[in-house]
């Protein structure tokens, strides 16, 4: 069984400036239940950069079925009910690469500069 892994770092920063230059950039990134949870957070952004580095993570980790065929809110970072986090594709989205995937695991690590997010995809 095959294992592929996707990495990525985001500076807290750009993700700030990112989104309060342009409010409506936060829908094209992010999912209303990604923005009501980062939202909810003393400080938002750490969480909206650690939500966008495992979509990175994500699309690095299948990069052979990424090639513009899924948009940023066809992914949703989640977490469990313990508290573990989790990526997934939304309903309508799930493209052929999908079928082949039996895992994904998902790592995310913030502080108030950095964000960083590891995926594993076993398939």
């Amino acid at each position: 069984m095959e294992t592929n892994y996707g990495i990525d770092i985001v500076e807290v920063e750009r993700i700030r400036d990112i989104c309060a230059k342009r409010r409506s950039r936060l829908k094209k990134l992010f999912t209303a239940k990604e923005i009501r949870y980062c939202l909810s957070k003393k400080t938002p952004y750490p969480h909206f950069a650690s939500r966008f580095a495992a979509k990175e993570a994500f699309l690095k980790a299948v990069s052979s079925g990424w090639q513009g065929t899924l948009n940023w809110t066809d992914m949703e970072v989640s977490k469990d009910k313990f508290g573990k986090p989790y990526i997934n594709v939304l309903p309508g989205k799930k493209l052929a690469f999908m079928k082949k995937i039996k895992h994904v695991s998902l790592t995310i690590s913030q502080d108030k500069n950095y964000a960083v997010a590891m995926v594993a995809i076993r398939g």
